[in-house]
């Protein structure tokens, strides 16, 4: 949910060739590697994408303007600094282009109105809760000034196992075939900039991987043949169901609810709070947003698995040098076992 206004404006077919701000928003190889104010135009660019979202949405489901316009002016507060800077550095790209900020914009808002309000139309109601609930609920992340290389070359060699796992599931699972093929276009779609910032570094840094694209490819399509597919061959129900999870929420178990924290953050996250209810084997977790500031967000956490259940109270913080800290504390008053 938290990225369906960046969703959808791939969706709705702005491609970079359009305007420059679509060029920022689509992650394109001129933004690579993705420097701070680049990051910054890219939210920019979000930033025109709902607004032209919302006066959709005001138009079409009248009884939700006040609610999106409250929440759409604390995104804006919540980012003012950034979308200043991006705003700077979108005007000097589209100077270079030869383009003006408002031709951009218009001619963002005719795409979105020739694409995404047909859709829209069929059913206002539900289509402009879930633009509400995206402003609501996207996360409050620090500037990506210091984006790590080792973490995207991670991501990287993560989406072609992903894609290994995709294919070996649908083979031996047809019936989740549609829904892995959904939920890897929806994750390869989240995670294309540092996809593609990890390919680069990879290629230029890690070459005891392959010195070409086609040489890593195989180098982890090997790994998987070797580690990952006949633990999926031997349990497949099992393990392409967390497959689908994993693709889906960020985690190998079923999700209930919604977190605030990106899909880096969150297994980071799920793996400490494994350790904190010393219970390794999940069954499923619930999560509720408690609190939500500019500098806080504070969730409810509830792991489920080795036969109990165990609250807990994550706390979520922006770090120095654009990282992000969080602490995770046991809910002592809670009767862990559940019974």
């Amino acid at each position: 949910m938290k990225q369906f206004l960046f969703a959808v404006s791939i969706a709705v077919g702005i491609a970079s060739s359009t305007n420059s701000l679509a060029a920022q928003g689509q992650g394109t190889s001129q933004l690579i590697p993705r420097t701070a104010d680049a990051a910054d135009g890219e939210l920019f660019f979000q930033s025109v994408v709902q607004g032209h979202l919302v006066d959709l949405c005001r138009q079409l489901a009248p009884e939700l303007a006040s609610k999106l316009g409250t929440a759409r002016q604390k995104w804006l507060d919540d980012r003012a600094q950034r979308l200043t800077n991006g705003r700077a550095y979108s005007l000097k790209v589209m100077e270079e282009q030869g383009t003006t900020e408002q031709k951009s914009s218009d001619d963002l808002r005719d795409s979105i109105v020739a694409r995404a309000e047909p859709q829209f139309r069929q059913d206002p109601q539900a289509s402009c809760v879930r633009v509400l609930s995206a402003i609501e609920e996207m996360p409050i992340a620090p500037s990506p000034s210091a984006a790590n290389p080792t973490v995207d070359a991670t991501i990287y060699v993560q989406s072609m196992l992903h894609e290994d796992q995709v294919a070996t599931c649908s083979r031996l699972r047809p019936s989740l075939t549609s829904r892995l093929s959904s939920a890897l276009q929806g994750w390869l779609r989240e995670m294309a900039q540092p996809i593609e910032r990890g390919r680069i570094y990879a290629l230029e840094h890690q070459k005891q991987y392959g010195t070409t694209a086609d040489a890593q490819r195989k180098w982890a399509h090997d790994t998987f043949a070797s580690q990952s597919e006949p633990e999926i061959t031997a349990e497949p129900d099992k393990q392409c169901e967390a497959v689908a999870n994993v693709l889906e929420g960020g985690f190998p178990v079923p999700l209930h609810g919604a977190t605030l924290a990106d899909r880096t953050l969150r297994i980071d996250i799920y793996r400490q709070a494994q350790v904190a209810a010393s219970c390794l084997k999940t069954d499923s977790i619930d999560i509720t947003v408690l609190q939500r500031t500019p500098t806080f967000i504070g969730e409810r956490w509830v792991l489920q698995g080795c036969g109990k259940k165990v609250p807990m109270t994550v706390s979520i913080t922006p770090g120095s040098a654009g990282t992000t800290n969080f602490a995770i504390k046991l809910d002592r008053a809670a009767n862990p076992t559940g019974e």
